[in-house]
């Protein structure tokens, strides 16, 4: 850098008085020193070849106060731009080491006032309310928060007070209510929450307890309404549920009761109507139903009982109506009818009689009047009629009667009315046959 640059920089930020000492040291010390912030009161000169140190111990000269600038009067020659991937502030073309403070429009009155060291915030920053408070003061190193930093409200109540290492909030972290409650009360790690983390509601009751490692739920984390009754009471680890996690009515009565592994539901999970009586008890592997599963009315009254395999039906599966009666009695396969299946009326009459493999009808199948009589009955293969067809009048006279082969008529159709045949006709291979 040339004398009269250096120089420049000087008179703008050093004192008249000064002024021709300096230019006697850049004299004799060009080029062999670089100048370089003035800060504690004094000027550093820093040797640019070590075969110089002797000379280094002659510099220390000291100023009458740290280097300052008003912004509102030198803004026209101050600006920042990207050095090395940091935002950097230069002043008339250099970059600036010093004090520059802000005030507000049209006043006197301190904005705020920040520290910079070779371009980048580094040390305190502190900004002010128009009426004088303090708003916040923080600490930075090369460009990032480094340190504690607090921040207030206009009332000069404390609303926050944290830490920060290498620009990440890093160890306790607590913020306040303006009345100077405490708020919340965290702890992290390199920005992320890390150990026990608290928030409080504004009256001072307790509202979140919970456990974090590397950001992630980790551990018991408990939440409450507002008047201090628990409302879940879970567990995590990595940031899933895992354990047992309990939920609460605001009268403190359970809701669930819930088992999760590595976040998916993972053994029994019960629950409850607000009354406390017991709505659902479910079993659970890996996020799917796998067991028995059962459902109740309000009254308690069952409602299913059903059985699962990997989340599919598999085995026997009731339902009831509400007074308690049986409505289905089914048995399934990997999520499939199979075998028996019953269905009744609301008074208890049986209504179907079916059987099936694999979802498709095949055996036996029966359908019966509200009155028990039999309504119809017929036998069924992979799906298709095959066998006689027979349907009744509620009075138990028949019908219709007839005869299929794989889904296919074959045979001799016969209609009945009051219990004489009124017509016939014969088929074969599911076309009448006309002799």
């Amino acid at each position: 850098m040339e004398d009269s640059k250096k120089f420049e920089i000087l008179k703008n930020l050093t004192s008249q008085k000064n002024i021709e000492i300096y230019k006697r040291f850049l004299k004799f010390l060009n080029p062999l020193y670089l100048l370089k912030v003035w800060k504690d009161n004094s000027i550093t000169l820093i040797n640019k070849v070590k075969t110089s140190i002797p000379i280094l111990l002659l510099i220390w000269i000291l100023i009458p106060g740290q280097t300052t600038i008003n912004y509102i009067e030198e803004r026209a020659v101050i600006e920042t731009k990207k050095v090395g991937g940091k935002r950097t502030l230069l002043y008339k073309g250099d970059i600036y080491s010093g004090k520059i403070e802000w005030y507000f429009k049209g006043t006197e009155k301190l904005n705020n006032i920040r520290e910079f060291e070779d371009g980048l915030l580094d040390g305190n920053s502190k900004e002010y309310y128009e009426n004088g408070q303090l708003k916040s003061d923080r600490n930075y190193k090369t460009g990032e928060y480094d340190g504690y930093g607090k921040g207030y409200y206009e009332n000069g109540q404390l609303k926050y007070d944290r830490n920060y290492k290498t620009g990440e909030l890093y160890g306790n972290s607590k913020y306040y209510y303006e009345d100077g409650k405490l708020e919340y009360d965290r702890n992290y790690k390199t920005g992320e929450l890390d150990g026990n983390s608290k928030e409080y509601y504004k009256d001072g009751q307790l509202k979140l307890d919970n456990n974090h490692k590397t950001g992630k739920f980790d551990g018991n984390s408990k939440y409450y309404y507002e008047d201090g009754q628990l409302r879940n009471d879970r567990n995590y680890k990595t940031g899933k549920l895992d354990g047992n996690s309990k939920y609460y009515y605001e009268d403190g009565k359970l809701k669930f009761d819930n088992n999760h592994k590595t976040g998916k539901f993972d053994g029994n999970s019960k629950e409850y109507y607000k009354d406390g009586q017991l709505k659902y008890d479910r079993n659970h592997k890996t996020g799917k139903l796998d067991g028995n599963s059962k459902e109740y009315y309000k009254d308690g009254q069952l409602k299913y009982d059903r059985n699962y395999k990997t989340g599919k039906f598999d085995g026997n599966s009731k339902e009831y109506y509400k007074d308690g009666k049986l409505e289905y009695d089914r048995n399934y396969k990997t999520g499939k009818l199979d075998g028996n299946s019953k269905e009744y009326y609301k008074d208890g009459q049986l209504k179907y009689d079916r059987n099936y493999k694999t979802e498709r009808l095949d055996g036996n199948s029966k359908e019966y009047h509200e009155n028990g009589q039999l309504k119809k009955e017929i036998n069924y293969t992979e799906g298709q009629m095959d066998g006689t067809l027979k349907i009744f009048e509620k009075n138990g006279q028949l019908r219709f009667e007839n005869t299929f082969k794989m889904g296919s008529m074959d045979g001799t159709l016969k209609e009945y009315y009051r219990g004489k045949l009124t017509r016939s006709i014969k088929y074969k291979n599911g076309r009448p046959v006309y002799n």
